[in-house]
């Protein structure tokens, strides 16, 4: 989620053209999320949107993500409380070791909670370096067991970002803490590493089925992880079960987009710069193709996605029916204009295209005039800046306000 963002978004100079005028002529998506799918007919209602909600899971399963184990508690080792005392507005700090139930591998779950009277609200963050570089000045955080990607080596001992609105290597656990939102990180690559050489054979080692086409990849697998660590905070009576939100920026973004579709107990998802198989439209094309991502990242996705590449078209889904499948919960996607590798414009698109069924609910879906005038009082908004690929300390300041509201903790 946002804990490398100096290296991603010095790649992604790379790949977007800075400057560039902002793209909006994304076509609408399609087809229409309420019209009929599979053995359903138009859905009007709210009963008739919900029964059609784990058939569209399991499209998203079969042909995009694929298939999970069903085991949702991983194996407590151990626990144990870290000092916080020089974590401005924290009450405590903690870390929880746990094993994944199949395929033995060990994570940590690391938190701090704010002051105060819980159970708190909490949001979860998909760490790309690990949970130390994540929490910033919380000492004490193990480094990641498996090791971290070798491109993290360059974090350690980086200065602390500077400017008034600068990229963040670490979550802003201060503003955080002070809105009264308790800070979670979890580091998924412990489980699955984002290498294919090494995630491939435990891949096919997680997948509940024998069928090659929908073994899980790596961003579903990692949305699993951040439902096992979901499992870890329901048991702890200091977090509030029913204010859960997660967090991920770029790939982690995809994982998080996954984890919000395919786990109900979530409550709020912020996915953010997630494109491709995450929040951007696959019938947008814009930004990353299907044969670009699964060409490059084949451990990323299920192989039957790859089937798709160079016809979008023919996908039985797209990402407005995941996102109207998380309906009605609150949903803030981000995106940024230069980072066209993304797809931003296809993502707002997606919000678009799902707020038919967050109307059908009856709360405030879809409810901003442009991409750039997010509105954190409605249940599905996005947001797309000014800049490149990466989260900046104004980007978390959206979203402590979209939680705020959405959490019950305005003042």
């Amino acid at each position: 989620m946002t804990l490398i963002t100096g290296f991603i978004a010095a790649a992604s100079l790379l790949l977007c053209q800075a400057g560039a005028t902002p793209p909006q002529d994304v076509p609408p998506a399609t087809p229409p999320v309420l019209a009929p799918f599979g053995t359903f007919s138009e859905a009007t209602t709210t009963e008739e949107w919900q029964a059609r909600v784990p058939a569209l899971r399991e499209a998203f399963a079969a042909q995009i993500y694929g298939r999970l184990p069903q085991e949702l508690s991983a194996y407590e080792i151990s626990r144990h409380d870290i000092p916080a005392t020089n974590i401005s507005g924290a009450s405590a700090a903690g870390e929880v070791l746990l094993a994944d139930p199949v395929l033995g591998r060990r994570f940590t779950v690391a938190y701090v909670l704010p002051q105060g009277e819980g159970p708190f609200p909490s949001v979860m963050q998909l760490s790309f370096c690990g949970n130390a570089l994540a929490l910033g000045s919380l000492e004490g955080v193990s480094p990641p067991l498996s090791g971290a990607p070798g491109f993290c080596n360059r974090f350690i001992d980086a200065p602390a970002p500077e400017g008034t609105d600068p990229y963040l290597l670490a979550m802003p656990v201060e503003e955080l803490l002070a809105a009264g939102i308790a800070v979670v990180s979890v580091f998924p690559g412990d489980v699955i590493p984002d290498d294919k050489e090494a995630a491939l054979p435990l891949l096919d080692k997680l997948s509940p089925t024998d069928d090659l086409k929908t073994r899980p990849g790596a961003i579903a697998a990692w949305g699993w992880v951040a439902s096992l660590a979901v499992t870890v905070l329901e048991s702890d009576a200091r977090f509030d079960n029913q204010k859960m939100a997660v967090m991920g920026h770029s790939r982690n973004g995809k994982a998080a987009f996954a984890a919000m579709l395919f786990d109900p107990r979530i409550d709020l998802l912020w996915a953010h710069q997630s494109g491709t198989g995450g929040a951007t439209l696959n019938r947008s094309y814009e930004g990353e193709a299907i044969e670009n991502i699964t060409g490059g990242f084949p451990h990323w996705f299920a192989p039957a996605y790859r089937d798709y590449a160079g016809r979008e078209e023919d996908l039985p889904v797209d990402q407005h029916m995941a996102i109207a499948a998380m309906a009605p919960r609150p949903v803030l996607l981000g995106g940024a204009w230069d980072d066209r590798w993304a797809g931003p414009m296809g993502a707002y698109a997606a919000a678009q295209g799902a707020d038919p069924v967050y109307e059908l609910f009856g709360v405030d879906g879809f409810d901003q005039t442009g991409p750039e005038d997010m509105n954190p009082q409605a249940d599905l908004s996005v947001f797309i800046r000014d800049g490149t690929h990466g989260t900046k300390l104004s980007d978390w300041r959206k979203f402590i306000t979209f939680a705020k509201h959405h959490f019950g903790l305005e003042d």
